[in-house]
């Protein structure tokens, strides 16, 4: 059973180290939102189903122990781990029914130890590439976006950003985990047109044609940005759209 986790944490910093350690632990954990803020945090709380979160304590706002009374207060709360750099909070991080207080730096053996009681507790849950949402990045915010409004994929310097309309969004898919992801929802129907290009179809408004069977794709957004499609890829669009 994968657990999907939720970090809230005010630095950068901090939060990269945990992903870190999560990604080498005995337990499968994987880590689907990441917030700065209380607010932020309860917000994807609201919008996913977490198995469980990991909580700073002293944030900007409300705190990470007033954060934990609210989460109780939802209908499917998940778990929660305190990772703090103060000892004195554990009492009351206890009172709010946290299954571990773990103090920074995190120890990797007590962070296994703390996913150990999470697993046996938590209830399978289904895979997150059934939720109809993207995980992407805006100016340093953890943002869901729905696929419909997503024009077009492209990888960059090994990045993979989401193009809707207007916006670009910086994801942490690689394109092929996208591509499959996206196909799992069933709609809209995302097309691989290049190597580096996925493009959602219905937000195709011109095909250009070519010599020698080659096409390119004019999209509906801001740019009407021309992409590529590769010479083996151009038979499966002719098959899909009935060329």
């Amino acid at each position: 059973m994968t657990l999907r986790a939720l970090i809230l944490d005010d630095e950068y910093p901090a939060r990269a180290e945990l992903r870190y350690l999560l990604s080498k632990a005995k337990v499968e954990v994987e880590v689907v939102g990441e917030a700065s803020h209380a607010e932020e945090a309860l917000k994807l709380m609201k919008a996913l189903d977490y198995s469980l979160v990991f909580l700073d304590i002293e944030l900007p706002g409300l705190d990470g122990i007033a954060l934990a009374e609210e989460i109780r207060k939802l209908k499917k709360p998940p778990q929660i781990i305190f990772v703090t750099a103060y000892e004195q909070y554990a009492l009351k991080a206890f009172d709010v029914n946290a299954v571990d207080y773990l103090l920074k730096p995190v120890n990797e053996e007590r962070l296994n130890q703390a996913l150990a009681r999470v697993a046996k507790t938590v209830q399978p849950q289904p895979e997150v590439a059934s939720l109809p949402k993207l995980v992407a990045e805006k100016t340093g915010k953890t943002v869901l976006v729905n696929p419909a409004d997503v024009v077009f994929a492209f990888v960059e310097d090994g990045t993979v950003y989401l193009k809707g309309t207007k916006e670009v969004l910086a994801t942490k898919y690689t394109l092929k985990e996208l591509e499959d992801k996206l196909a799992a929802f069933g709609t809209p129907v995302f097309f691989r047109a290049h190597r580096g290009y996925l493009v959602n179809l219905e937000k195709v408004k011109e095909i250009v044609s070519y010599f020698h069977g080659a096409y390119s794709l004019i999209v509906e957004d801001d740019s009407n940005t021309e992409i590529p499609v590769s010479r083996g890829q151009s038979k499966r669009l002719r098959e899909l759209l009935n060329l």
